[in-house]
């Protein structure tokens, strides 16, 4: 199922889909004002990326329908499908997107590969593959396993310390003198990267 570029401007201005602009920033996508915002999809030059063409997609396949009147946004209907419905009823098995096979193989090449283990996450194509919020959870998870770093080499550091020793049982000292400190040190570490990981998600999204 598809749609043409026509038909998902118009849809993008009635549900204000918020776009990147020419002139930076993100703003409420106008019709009238098409030239002003940026192609989200550069390399097939298509206004919409695969994340918001899907959007705008089930969008009017699920919106209610109505002839409306040419040319008048406002007016414009979808088709009214109603898939949770049909797929209760055994009318339909399921639904969903498919992949676009060129940008998922570039994305498995550049992002989901061992050889870009160490890589910078290519944030900007998965926001325009996945969508925002897939974009952004996997921002934070990459911001969180850099943070887990010292806190890691610490803990292996404090783990040895306690191999090496043993209590007059023989046991290992696992509660030895450096765990009070790596306590300490975890609770400051904590809130440190809880307030770093917040100025890095609001700066990603501004």
């Amino acid at each position: 199922v598809g749609a043409s570029d026509r038909v998902l401007e118009q849809f993008a201005d009635k549900l204000k889909i918020v776009m990147e602009t020419t002139r930076g920033g993100f703003q409420p996508f106008e019709l009238k004002k098409a030239d002003e915002y940026r192609m989200e999809d550069r390399n097939n030059h298509r206004r919409f990326g695969p994340s918001t063409r899907q959007r705008l997609i089930y969008r009017i396949l699920t919106s209610k329908s109505s002839s409306g009147r040419e040319g008048d946004v406002s007016a414009l209907r979808g088709c009214g499908f109603k898939f949770r419905s049909m797929v209760k009823n055994g009318l339909l098995v399921k639904f969903f997107p498919l992949h676009e096979r060129t940008e998922k193989n570039n994305l498995e090449a550049d992002w989901a590969s061992m050889k870009k283990l160490f890589s910078r996450q290519p944030l900007d194509r998965i926001r325009r593959y996945y969508g925002e919020k897939i974009a952004m959870y996997f921002a934070w998870v990459g911001h969180y396993t850099q943070a887990l770093i010292l806190p890691a080499i610490l803990g292996l550091i404090v783990g040895i310390f306690g191999v090496s020793r043993r209590d007059p049982d023989g046991q290992y000292q696992w509660d030895n003198v450096l765990t009070p400190i790596y306590t300490l040190f975890m609770i400051l570490w904590g809130t440190i990267w809880n307030e770093l990981s917040k100025r890095n998600l609001n700066t990603l999204a501004a």
